[in-house]
């Protein structure tokens, strides 16, 4: 996180502490729309495990493992 706000050039930056709203008129896919629309680019830091902060109930997350990492689909 401290990396991304040290670059100036960082639209979004994701971690797991912090939830979020993938879609919706304030989510994080029609603010990626908006930054493309007026500057061409959006540039989004994602940290590892960020997506248990997605507050999307629909979101058909993998399932875990004990350790609460995703398991890899065979």
């Amino acid at each position: 996180m401290y990396a991304a706000l040290a670059n100036r050039d960082v639209n979004v930056c994701l971690v797991p502490e912090f939830q979020f709203d993938l879609e919706g008129p304030h989510g994080l896919l029609e603010y990626t729309r908006q930054k493309v629309l007026q500057k061409r680019s959006c540039i989004i830091v994602i940290a590892e495990g960020a997506n248990k902060g997605v507050r999307d109930a629909d979101l058909r997350l993998p399932e875990l493992d004990k350790e609460g990492n995703p398991k890899l689909q065979v």
